[in-house]
C-alpha cells in the first residue's frame, strides 16, 4: 500500500477539522491557539490505526511517500542548523517517524565547491551534480544533520534510490530490529 502524498493527506485532514469547527482556517479551529493541530493528531493517530492494520492483519507492506522542506533545527547540544524534514506540522512528523519502521530520504548526491567572488561579491559555493543525469539518486536510511532518516532494518547509511537496490540491501525476511 502506498499513501502518495502525506503532505497532501495532511491538507485534507486540516480540511476535515476546519469543517468541523466551521472555520476557514486550521489556526481559528477550536479558538485557536494551536487547538485545530491537536484535533488533526487526532485524524493522524487514526490514519496511523488504518495503515497499522494493513500491515499487521493483512501482511502488506505499507510506504508513506512525502515531500521535504529546509526547517531550522535547534540543537541543544551544537549551534542551530537547517535540515530536511517532512513537509508536515511537527505532531505530525513526529508521529509518523516513530510509527514507522523506516524512514528514508531520497536525494541526489552533490559535490559543492567555492567559487572566488570579484569586487563586492563574496565567495559563493556551487552545488555541482555528481554522477550521470544530473546527479546519482540515492536513498539516506540513517539520521544526519542534514536531514531526518531512520531504519530498523540495519540498511546501509545510503543506497542508490532504485527499488532493486533497496529489496538487495533489504534483509532477508525482512523483520525490523525493534
Amino acid at each position: 500500500m502506498v499513501l502518495d502524498s502525506a503532505d497532501w493527506l495532511e491538507r485534507l485532514i486540516w480540511d476535515q477539522v476546519c469543517a468541523e469547527f466551521g472555520v476557514r482556517s486550521i489556526e481559528k479551529a477550536d479558538g485557536g491557539y494551536g487547538k485545530g493541530y491537536v484535533h488533526a493528531l487526532g485524524h493522524w493517530r487514526k490514519v496511523v490505526a488504518l495503515l497499522n492494520d494493513l500491515r499487521e492483519t493483512r501482511g502488506m507492506i505499507v510506504i508513506v511517500i512525502a515531500h521535504s522542506k529546509v526547517e531550522r533545527f535547534e540543537d541543544p547540544e551544537n549551534a542551530a542548523y537547517d535540515r530536511y524534514t517532512p513537509r508536515l506540522h511537527k505532531a505530525a512528523t513526529s508521529l509518523l517517524c516513530e510509527w514507522a519502521d523506516a524512514v528514508l530520504f531520497a536525494t541526489k548526491r552533490f559535490r559543492v565547491s567555492k567559487e572566488q567572488g570579484t569586487g563586492f561579491q563574496g565567495d559563493r559555493a556551487i552545488a555541482t551534480p555528481v554522477g550521470a543525469d544530473g546527479g546519482e539518486r540515492i536513498l539516506r536510511t540513517v539520521g544526519s544533520p542534514a536531514c531526518i532518516a531512520k531504519n530498523r532494518y540495519g540498511l546501509p547509511a545510503e543506497i542508490p534510490l532504485s527499488w532493486s537496490a533497496f529489496i538487495a540491501a533489504f534483509p532477508q525476511g525482512g523483520e525490523a530490529n525493534g
